[in-house]
């Protein structure tokens, strides 16, 4: 197993010496092992984990068991934690894929599932998920969902939640597999009640009165037992009334009310703590203690919960703890805020701060709370987790940031990496006239992107390099200015300097952007080998030194270069690691919407029309939510080249007049915006047009666009009837190509009858041959694009109308239809009418 996962997760609870047994329960258990579900849903407190578990005593050998918690709502971590419960019970499954998914660049679930379900085929196991309601991630569910779908026949899953999981319930109910049990199958009946409060000595008329106002409930029956431990039965039941909720609350006084002084005021002053050990409640409480304390709690069973096997860190159960900070409050509200200080103290006093900032905060402490995020806890930034950051601005009074100029630069650079950008601007006004520029100058440009202000990115710009001593921050403002410019050998430089000034000053977060900047800007210079290099350098950094969600923008850069390099398969796993990271760390400016267009990309390539659409639609609403305008700009262009792809001419063209040429001088979205309109051109059959601005673009130094311009220049060439030019340009294309195995784009745009013609008289060249190769004869030919007439011609056609119909629907010379329809034949490849329809259907053209 691999070393970071907790054993405990995965030890079946143990059966108190108080249990009652309840067999009919376990006979309906037993029932339902020829389904494939098992559910057991009902609220806290009902008994759902001592009745599996007491279930389990009947399948040792086949009972798996796994506790979940927040953290699991990670799909990769789910997915670790279900393997390693498995392995309890069967070591040899999924010994390689556990390991897979615990490196630095994990399969995606799609992926993974499928082989742990292979293995799980021949295998007769009960997999128990507990607490399943603290699942919220969609991932997390899609995956059990097909689980529970390919689940083998010898298997049950069985999951425990408190409410009721978006699994696919109502067609498991129909088709008879899935077996429910509820509130109300596991409230205590009259003769369990008795058996549960038979030590107490209680008359039927007292237990039928405990029965009748707790409903069953086990937890109030529980806390029922421990107030009768110190007090006269009848006495007790005879004062007290009301619903569960209520009932709860009372017994809670009951108990409090009858434990020592000490101790009672040792289970108030701790119930601030979510978790806590001996040394730490000692902290809080002021007494030497605190590990007797807990100790006699957990011997005496007062809902205390331990949660490593050493039973060194526990917590409370949830409801006890919030009715016992509930009664703190009640009795003394003034003490909460000392309480809260002392244990931030012990969490940073034992280089804990992150927790530490959670106590400061409640305590309303907040200059220790500011003391701690721009200092001991600076590990948060380094890690990109923005969210947190978010979670903690919050938490301030906005005067008291305002007077704080470094925590206020912090939470200025966490509003524009999450995309709010207003809010990052403020910050900035806030910061701009309290600190020395080089440490405003990142947080500056970002807002004067944002705002695409070449003004300001000037100015910014000119007091860079005006600072006599530039530190790693301006080197790396430097080397971004730069690259707006295109100038990317001068911009890498100027970012290798930064990373390596970075690393000497010890500052790791700057270091480890430098170097993703490095492989971004390597990739815009269409430089893949060199990027994937130093992708895989960043990737490496950031296992050592545990900073995963920082990763999303080399996972990006990953999806773009194996796309290039026709690997769909692994940009797929990138660009969804990328995604993944992003939208748990918060950090998703320029991050979520390109991984989602480049997915939207993948998707077409691999055939998937319309996931392809609806991904390009997903990967714009982010950018508009997050982004800044000029990158809903240029993220439009993917749009319109799956519109091309699709045959959707009307689209595309569509888009093209709505492009306005751009105020900035950025290569990339200048120039994806005219290669693309070149493509619409090309589509329009405006061939000297799309040769013009090609022929343009030819000029520009080398970068990962060149081999497409090259490319569809040659296409254009082929299509002025102009073949030596055409093959001239293809040869340039494929030459580039090669050095850094660009082969998608030769795929995309259909060069099948190029490239042959090109071997013809180069027959040696073995990249062309390589090209050529991977054009399967089984997919679907390429084929010219449809104009909006030829479109509407084939979907008539397609409805059943005759010649004569179009005709007259379309009000046209019958013989300008024939025409049409002689033009469709021979784009669609095909010479019958069923054969048009048929091509249709199979090309997704209607």
């Amino acid at each position: 197993m691999i070393p970071s996962l907790l054993v405990t997760k995965l030890y079946i609870p143990r059966v108190s010496a108080a249990f009652v047994p309840r067999e009919s329960l376990v006979a309906a258990l037993e029932s339902g092992l020829g389904r494939k579900l098992i559910l057991i849903a009902a609220a806290a407190g009902f008994g759902k984990t001592t009745l599996v578990a007491d279930w389990s005593r009947l399948h040792k050998d086949t009972f798996c068991w796994l506790s979940l918690d927040e953290g699991d709502n990670d799909p990769v971590r789910f997915l670790s934690y279900l393997i390693a419960a498995v392995q309890t019970r069967r070591p040899h499954i999924g010994q390689e894929l556990l390991a897979t998914l615990q490196s630095p660049q994990p399969p995606a679930l799609e992926h993974a599932l499928p082989i742990l379900i292979n293995q799980l085929a021949p295998e007769d196991l009960i997999l128990v998920l507990d607490d399943y309601h603290v699942i919220q991630n969609q991932a997390v569910h899609t995956a059990l969902t097909t689980l529970v779908d390919y689940l083998p026949p010898q298997m049950t899953l069985v999951v425990l939640t408190r409410s009721d999981p978006p699994l696919p319930l109502a067609r498991l109910r129909a088709k008879n597999e899935l077996l429910e049990l509820r509130a109300s199958a596991l409230r205590f009946t009259v003769e369990e009640t008795a058996h549960f409060l038979n030590p107490f000595q209680l008359s039927m008329e007292d237990i039928h009165a405990l029965e009748a106002r707790t409903e069953g409930w086990i937890a109030g029956l529980q806390l029922a037992a421990a107030a009768l431990q110190t007090q006269d039965s009848r006495t007790f039941i005879r004062s007290f009334t009301g619903s569960h909720r209520f009932v709860l609350d009372y017994l809670i006084e009951e108990v409090l009310s009858h434990q020592p002084e000490n101790l009672r005021r040792f289970l108030l002053q701790t119930s601030i703590l979510h978790r806590m050990n001996g040394a730490l409640c000692s902290a809080v409480t002021g007494e030497p203690d605190g590990q007797a304390a807990l100790e006699y709690l957990d011997k005496n069973n007062l809902f205390l919960i331990p949660l490593d096997q050493s039973r060194y860190w526990y917590r409370y159960h949830h409801l006890f703890a919030d009715l016992l900070l509930a009664r703190l409050q009640a009795e003394s509200l003034a003490s909460l805020r000392e309480l809260r200080q002392r244990a931030a103290e012990w969490f940073e006093d034992n280089g804990l701060p992150e927790e530490a900032i959670l106590y400061a905060l409640a305590a309303e402490d907040f200059e220790r709370a500011a003391h701690l995020i721009t200092g001991p806890a600076a590990s948060v930034t380094r890690r990109g987790e923005v969210a947190t950051l978010l979670d903690w601005y919050r938490a301030f009074p906005p005067e008291f940031i305002e007077q704080h100029p470094r925590l206020s630069l912090q939470f200025g650079m966490a509003f524009a990496l999450n995309g709010r950008w207003d809010e990052a601007e403020k910050l900035l006004r806030t910061v701009n006239t309290q600190l020395p520029p080089n440490e405003t100058l990142l947080l500056a440009y970002l807002v004067a992107s944002y705002q695409q202000n070449a003004v300001q990115l000037e100015s910014i710009a000119a007091e860079a390099a005006a600072l006599p001593h530039p530190d790693h921050l301006t080197k790396l403002v430097l080397a971004l200015l730069v690259s707006l410019k295109s100038d990317w050998r001068t911009a890498c430089q100027l970012m290798a300097e930064a990373q390596e000034a970075s690393e000497r000053e010890g500052d790791l977060s700057a270091a480890l952007t430098a170097l993703f900047q490095r492989c971004r800007m390597h990739v815009f210079a269409g430089e893949l080998h060199q990027a994937h290099a130093l992708s895989q350098q960043a990737l490496q950094r950031v296992q050592e030194l545990g900073l995963l969600p920082m990763a999303s923008l080399t996972h990006a850069a990953l999806g773009r270069i194996f796309i290039e390099w026709n690997a769909l398969d692994r940009a797929e796993h990138h660009l969804l690691e990328a995604i993944r990271l992003g939208e748990r760390s918060g950090f998703v400016t320029g991050v979520l919407s390109s991984a989602t267009i480049m997915l939207a990309e993948v998707r077409q390539a691999q055939g998937d029309m319309e996931g392809a659409v609806r991904t390009a639609e997903e990967g714009l609403a982010l950018a508009e939510r997050y982004d800044p305008p000029l990158e809903i700009v240029w993220l439009k262009t993917y749009q319109a080249r799956i519109w091309l792809a699709q045959g959707n001419i009307t689209a595309a063209a569509a888009w093209a007049r709505s492009v306005q040429p751009l105020s900035t001088s950025m290569f990339y979205p200048n120039n994806i915006q005219k290669v693309t309109l070149a493509r619409v051109l090309l589509a329009q059959r405006k061939t000297d047009d799309a040769v013009a601005l090609l022929t343009s673009l030819t000029t520009e130094p080398v970068n990962l666009l060149t081999v497409e311009t090259l490319a569809l220049l040659a296409l254009a060439r082929q299509a002025q009837g102009d073949g030596v030019h055409a093959l001239l340009a293809v040869e340039q294309a494929l030459t580039l190509a090669e050095s850094e195995n660009r082969i998608r784009v030769f795929l995309d745009l259909g060069m099948t009858k190029l490239l042959a013609r090109f071997l013809e008289s180069h027959p040696e060249n073995t990249f062309a041959q390589k090209v050529l190769a991977l054009f399967r004869p089984d997919s679907p030919p390429q084929i010219d694009p449809l104009s909006e007439r030829e479109l509407e011609i084939l979907r008539l056609i397609v409805a059943g109308y005759s010649n004569d119909e179009i005709a007259q629907h379309l009000t046209l010379a019958l013989s300008t239809v024939k025409w049409y329809i002689n033009v469709l034949y021979s784009k669609l490849q095909v010479k019958t009418r069923s054969q048009a329809i048929a091509r249709a259907h199979d090309l997704k053209l209607v």
